[in-house]
Order: C-alpha cells, then structure tokens, then sequence
C-alpha cells in the first residue's frame, strides 16, 4: 500500500511537470502576441490610421491586459511550486514509513532502535504518535 502511495506520488509529480511546461508554452504564446499587438498598434499610428489618443488607449489596454496575465502566471507557477513542495515532503514521510516497516519486518536492529524511529517518523506526522502505538515484534516476544 505504501509504495502504491509512493508510485502516485511520482506520478503526480510527473503530471505537474507537465502541466507547468504547458502553462510555460501558452505563456510564451501570449507573450508573442502581446509584441504582435504592441506592433501593430503602433504600425497604425506610424500609417495614421489611428490617432495619439487613441493610439494611448489601445497600449493602454493592452499592457492592462498583459499584467492581467503575467499575473495568472505568477500565481500558477507558485502553485507549482507549493504542490510540488508538498508532494514532495508526503513522499519522504512515506519512504520513511517504508523503510521502517522493511526494518522491523526484517528484525534488523535492536527493539528499541525500532521503537526510536517510530517515534522519530510518527513525531512528524499529526502531531506525534499516540502513546499506545506498539510494535508487533514486542507482543509477539512477550507472548513466547
């Protein structure tokens, strides 16, 4: 089940990694039509198809427009960040938990060593873990 969780984990990171790349590719297609509008707007004026003040309105628009999405842009690629920082923190905690039941399944280490890093995994998980948490092995031996 944990490394189910941790295949997930992979692939949601592959997912924003893509997802990042396709917000990058339409960004840098706005960006060029930004400049294409920019410089066309000008063209007019330069033609005299538009006047001064309407020329002024037009860029003004535009660059409205343009930090409107430079904006969008900024906010996703923080999201990108954060949910990547958070996958990222959920895989650890997850490989830790693996590692640990390897170790206790495979009797390696001294019980209290295993009991330490529980306490060590489960302290960065809600809070702590509850004082009741056992492990396994120690009822078993306390049973033979």
């Amino acid at each position: 089940m944990l490394r189910g969780l941790y295949q997930d984990g992979k692939e949601r990171i592959a997912e924003l990694n893509t997802k990042e790349e396709d917000s990058k590719k339409a960004f840098t297609e706005k960006e060029a039509a930004h400049e294409k509008k920019l410089a066309s707007i000008k063209e007019k004026l330069e033609t005299k198809k538009i006047s001064n003040e309407f020329y002024e309105s037009e860029v003004k628009d535009e660059k409205r427009i343009w930090t409107y999405w430079s904006k969008v842009r900024e906010r996703q690629h923080r999201q990108y960040l954060s949910a990547l920082r958070l996958q990222h923190a959920t895989m650890k905690k997850v490989h830790n938990m693996i590692e640990l039941y390897e170790k206790a399944l495979s009797s390696k280490g001294s019980t209290s060593d295993l009991k330490e890093d529980l306490q060590k995994v489960m302290a960065t998980m809600h809070g702590g873990a509850p004082g009741h948490l056992v492990l396994m092995q120690d009822e078993l031996k306390a049973t033979q």
